[in-house]
């Protein structure tokens, strides 16, 4: 490869012949534009230039701020180039405000390497005056503001007229030198008159980005972007999963005379992309599909209890509690997504509700899916506003701001709302909407933005405002939860405390053998009777042989079953949901807000999520079945019972020995009992 030259002759000699090259489209199309004055971006690949001629690239990366606008240069000078080639082109004009937007850094250098993509979090003083690629989610937006970028002076002895440019790391203060500047050396004067009409203006935009995952001191760290020019215009909102380029400079603070000088750090932006669908996926590795693949292969003969090894990994520390499990799981597959000819959106995402006692194990689900969801935000119901769940309005120095709360920055991913009853009732209509539309509408302080919160919603709460669940209540009149906000769960479930000998034994057993599984003593083993010991093995057999499935696949096999398979109705399927749904829409015992048609809406979800997890391209009977058992289990109560009949459901507590042979007599139970029940209300 060809070696670079000074930097005083890369641009004629490198750069543009690159441009000319690679850019010729995009020029041409900068030169048929009509405005003169408007700033032009034209996106450059630091891979591309690096192929081309590998010194220079080097250059741009070791001197970006010397380096970038000699790029900006180059731009106009291929203007004019191919402005040569069309001398009959009249109309073209080559237009001075075309910036470089430089990109491609993670494949110039290695994608792994930390030095060119660092977190935001690990952007420090080292990385002063160097070309970075940060990846974030964009957590508030600054206001548009102009931004006097050049302005031109003239002495008042010798009218000597020279441009001063705007210091953008004091924060776009002009430095005016403290002599004339001209080559004249009797000329020392110290005064200069401004010249308004020759000033250059541009927009100007800072915003936030937030990394993706926690650091280790707790809570997540956030970096500075300025937005110039053509950037501004990028339509950045917050909530958006961005992927910005450029150049990392001092930000001084406002010096004042025996204090000392606050400096922060801040990227100043040469390209910005939107890249909400990546949303910090887990890459799914063409071994991992593989193997996903062949594991379905081999319980084709009992795909159930297949199912229940994957599921029995979801929060292992916990014993039993299955039907949670499912649920849980179900809830970060999600559904299908729809959108149809006129704009109505049908959301895919699974919202569920945990009701329980104290100390059953709530918040541990949460935690364990806050390391499982590629994007999680956890927020406490009784510590949050509308503005903290939605989005906020701040007003600073610079004038109002949107900050973004926590289902806009779950956007992706699952939104954990701990204590959901305690959301204060006046704040709780701003959820309806980011429940079930996926967007939330923002008019404050003169802005009238719409963010979209397209993330699955996983609450808990306990029954009967802190107290335990009364079996004389219906579980309706126990929470403090309002019937339009509670219709939009797909899944609700009561977990209790019960008072069984035989399960606090079984509990404590399992308890005890985990902390000698993991060192918490040597005498555990020894303090369990061999009757526990075998009993412990007999209920804990399938849950036993899914311990291999760590988070990394977990995660992995998420993503899978959600992006290959996208799981269509059939016609079974389609006639048994309905039919369950006007079963449960004329019992008499029905709970209006759980009686909706957003109930079919959500048995849909339910049993689309359950096709995903079994790898089905379309939700055959058996999907629908598991989805009307769930909603069974979040419907029954004391107060309100089945509308099956006597089929027994089960508490849902523990594994089944054999899930195929009792989802069998599961199956033929449910569908005679919706097809009885379909014919004596066609009597009736």
């Amino acid at each position: 490869m060809a070696a670079a030259p000074p930097a005083a002759d890369v641009a004629s000699s490198v750069f543009v012949p690159f441009l000319l090259a690679t850019r010729r489209k995009e020029l041409l199309a900068v030169l048929h534009s009509p405005d003169p004055d408007a700033h032009y971006g034209v996106r450059v690949s630091l891979a591309e230039l690096s192929v081309f001629n590998h010194g220079a690239a080097e250059m741009v990366l070791a001197m970006p701020r010397k380096l970038l606008p000699l790029l900006d240069d180059a731009l106009y000078r291929a203007q004019e180039a191919l402005l040569a080639d069309h001398p009959s082109s009249t109309a073209l004009m080559p237009k001075p405000a075309v910036h470089a937007r430089l990109s491609g850094l993670a494949l110039h250098h290695d994608s792994l390497a930390r030095d060119a993509c660092p977190a935001p979090s690990d952007v420090g003083a080292a990385h002063a005056d160097r070309l970075l690629t940060v990846t974030g989610t964009v957590t508030k937006t600054g206001p548009v503001k102009a931004l006097e970028v050049r302005r031109v002076y003239e002495c008042c002895r010798c009218k000597h007229s020279f441009v001063v440019e705007a210091d953008i790391e004091m924060g776009g203060q002009m430095r005016v030198p403290r002599e004339c500047p001209t080559q004249k050396r009797e000329c020392k004067s110290k005064e200069f008159r401004h010249d308004d009409g020759m000033s250059a203006f541009t927009n100007w935009q800072e915003v936030r980005i937030q990394e993706q995952e926690q650091s280790s001191s707790g809570s997540p760290r956030a970096l500075t972007v300025l937005l110039l020019d053509d950037l501004v215009d990028a339509g950045v909102q917050v909530g958006d999963e961005v992927e910005v380029s450029g150049v990392v400079i001092r930000q001084f603070g406002p010096m004042i005379p025996g204090m000392r000088c606050q400096v922060g750090l801040a990227l100043q932006a040469t390209d910005l992309s939107i890249a909400n669908e990546r949303k910090a996926d887990v890459d799914v590795t063409l071994e991992a599909a593989q193997m996903f693949s062949q594991f379905w292969q081999a319980h084709a003969a009992c795909p159930l209890l297949g199912r229940n090894k994957i599921v029995a990994s979801i929060c292992p520390e916990l014993h039993g509690l299955f039907h949670v499990k499912l649920a849980t799981l179900l809830m970060l597959i999600g559904g299908v997504e729809r959108q149809d000819g006129s704009g109505t959106h049908i959301r895919g995402e699974v919202h569920m509700l945990l009701v329980g006692d104290p100390g059953t194990g709530k918040s541990q689900f949460q935690k364990y899916v806050s390391k499982l969801a590629s994007r999680a935000v956890i927020t406490n119901g009784r510590a949050t506003t509308s503005a903290g769940l939605t989005a906020s309005a701040v007003q600073d120095s610079g004038g109002w701001t949107l900050e973004a709360g926590a289902l806009v920055l779950a956007d992706g991913g699952v939104c954990l709302i701990d204590e959901f009853d305690g959301i204060p009732e006046k704040d709780r209509a701003s959820i309806h909407e980011a429940m079930e539309q996926q967007t939330t509408s923002v008019a404050k302080a003169g802005m009238m933005v719409t963010l979209h919160t397209r993330a699955a919603v996983f609450a808990t709460c306990n029954p009967g405002r802190n107290q335990r669940y009364n079996p004389r209540l219906p579980l309706s009149a126990q929470l403090n939860i309002s019937g339009p906000l509670l219709s939009r769960f797909d899944i609700i479930i009561l977990l209790l405390d019960q008072l069984s000998p035989e399960w606090d034994e079984v509990v404590a057993t399992h308890i005890l053998d985990t902390h000698h599984r993991r060192g918490g003593g040597s005498s555990g083993a020894a303090s369990i009777g061999r009757r526990q010991q075998q009993q412990q093995q007999r209920q804990q057999e399938a849950a036993d042989d899914a311990e291999g499935w760590p988070l990394a696949s977990l995660r992995q096999y998420i993503k899978w079953a959600k992006t290959a398979f996208n799981p269509t109705l059939s016609d079974d399927a389609q006639e048994l949901l309905s039919g369950y749904y006007q079963l449960r829409r004329q019992h008499e015992a029905r709970q209006g807000s759980r009686t909706t048609v957003r109930m079919l809406e959500s048995l849909v979800r339910v049993a689309q999520a359950h096709a995903r997890l079994m790898a089905r391209p379309q939700v055959t009977q058996q999907d629908a079945v598991v989805a009307v058992w769930l909603a069974e289990l979040s419907s029954t109560d004391s107060q309100s019972g089945s509308v099956l009949g006597d089929i027994p459901l089960g508490s849902g507590g523990t594994f089944p020995d054999d899930p195929d042979a009792d989802y069998a007599v599961l199956q033929q139970q449910v569908v005679a009992a919706v097809v009885q029940s379909q014919r004596m209300l066609l009597e009736y």
